[in-house]
Parts: C-alpha cells; structure tokens; sequence
C-alpha cells in the first residue's frame, strides 16, 4: 500500500502557497531531466490563488506547456472559462509564468463536435484537440490541480491531525 504525508495548513492562503511551492518543484525537476514540461491543470474558482502564486515564481517558463485538464464550453472570454482564469492568473503578464506555452481547449467552437479531429487552423499556440486530449494521455509529469485534490480530500484548515498518513492522492 502507498502511504502519503498529509499536509494540514492553516489558512487557504497558506494552503495557496504550499500549493504554488510543491508544482513549481515538480517544474523545475522535471525541467531539470528533459528540455520541456508539460502540466496539466485543474479550473475553477478553488485554484486560482495557487496559479497566481506559482505564475510569479522564477522558472524555466519558456520550456513549459500548459494545458487544462478540464474546460466549460463557451467563449474564451466568458467569466466561467478556465482559459480565462489562467491568463489571468498563472499566465498574467508581467510575471514570469506569463512565458508558458499555452494550449487552451479551442472552445469558441459553435458546437463541441465541430471539425471533429481536423487540425484546427489556429496560431501556434493551439494543439488540435484529438492532440491535447492524447498529449494529456503522454505526459510524464502531470500537476493536474494540486490545491483542488487537497481541498477534494478535506484538508481544510485544521480539519485533520498532523502527519497523518493515508492512501489516495498525493
């Protein structure tokens, strides 16, 4: 059986930080084995203190693909996008994070199924969709929304002991 540490913070600040610290480690050791990272993030409202905090960190950016590991269908520039909460959060200029070579999910899209597996005729920061969704699939490193697992595993402030070991996400 797997046994993980079980970090409790105290605030969601902290938590945000914790959060931020732990993916840009996994960055830069990644980037430290291969000339390229790819992660894969969570959306949502719960992240976004953490990708801002992770956005200013001092990091090979240049050398690392973001993708999401989920997206609501609709414009890019509509309040509920993840696309939208990234740029402006992790991907936010002037910070460094803004370097990162972003994949969004091509959502302005009509419908979902249009052009199927077509390549889609966009800039070069685009990934046709059957491409991310495999790129996802290949990834050797996969951060996939470090703050919403813990808070998905009720690590609220003060909610449990510390130390305390369990099986389940990491």
């Amino acid at each position: 059986m797997t046994r993980y540490r079980l970090q409790v913070c105290s605030s969601a600040d902290e938590l945000a930080r914790h959060c931020a610290e732990q993916i840009a480690l996994a960055i830069d050791q990644a980037l430290g084995q291969r000339d390229r990272c790819q992660i894969a993030l969570a959306g949502g409202e719960t992240p976004k203190s953490a990708y801002r905090l992770l956005g200013r960190q001092h990091l090979a950016w240049d050398r690392v693909d973001v993708l999401l590991g989920d997206e609501r269908w609709g414009p890019p520039q509509d309040p509920s996008s993840n696309a939208r909460m990234l740029r402006e959060t992790l991907l936010a200029a002037p910070e460094p994070g803004s370097h990162a070579r972003f994949h969004p999910v091509p959502t302005e899209l009509a419908d979902p199924q249009a052009r199927g597996g077509e390549a889609l005729a966009a800039p070069d920061d685009r990934l046709d969709a059957r491409d991310q969704f495999l790129a996802v699939e290949r990834l050797g490193d996969v951060v996939v929304g470090a703050q919403a697992q813990a808070l998905d595993l009720g690590l609220r402030a003060g909610q449990a002991g510390k130390d305390e070991h369990r099986g389940g996400l990491p």
